[in-house]
């Protein structure tokens, strides 16, 4: 915001839209409940505690 002037999307995006949309679709599918076995994690066994 310059002034009263708002510059909106002066840069290209990095990410298509289309890939954008599809990966806020599976991270919202996430969010349903951590104790679900009905949905897949992303990082469900990638990650170990180091203790």
């Amino acid at each position: 915001m310059h002034g009263d002037e708002v510059v909106d999307k002066i840069y290209p995006p990095i990410v298509d839209p289309e890939i954008f949309a599809k990966v806020r679709a599976k991270v919202s599918c996430n969010k349903i409940g951590k104790h679900s076995n009905a949905v897949v994690y992303l990082l469900r066994q990638k990650m170990k505690c180091g203790y």
